[in-house]
């Protein structure tokens, strides 16, 4: 594994690294993604640890579970809600349903359907 590429490491990892974060080199560069090709676990890796980081217009979005807050994520308007559940998940160990603008709860199976942009209420995120 450690001579593979980084589109291999990114497929092998994707559920916990989302499209829409990129690969650190050594000295905390962003590796563009047309050039991850370039690049190896074992050369981006420091004492087995690979660093990433959000790209793109990223924000802290407020993430409130039943109107209490009970963590902010940083993500995009654009990005899909399987991935933001990736994130969020890190932080929320139980069963949880984002929800739309109308208050209706979005079954997981239909998460790729939905961007943040989507369910954005008042600037943040409603879990149920």
């Amino acid at each position: 594994m450690t001579n593979d590429s980084l589109p291999a490491i990114r497929d092998k990892i994707k559920e916990k690294v989302t499209t829409s974060y990129i690969f650190l080199d050594t000295s905390g560069n962003p590796i563009q993604k047309n050039n991850e090709n370039d690049y190896t676990l074992e050369k981006i890796s420091i004492e087995k640890v690979i660093k990433i980081k959000s790209e793109g217009n990223d924000s802290g979005i407020d993430v409130f579970m039943n109107d209490s807050k009970v963590c902010s994520v940083n993500c995009s308007m654009s990005q899909n809600l399987s991935e933001v559940r990736c994130l969020i998940s890190q932080n929320i160990k139980q069963d949880f349903f984002f929800i739309d603008t109308t208050s209706s709860e979005i079954s997981k199976s239909d998460e790729n359907d939905y961007n943040v942009e989507d369910i954005i209420q008042d600037g943040s995120i409603k879990l149920k």
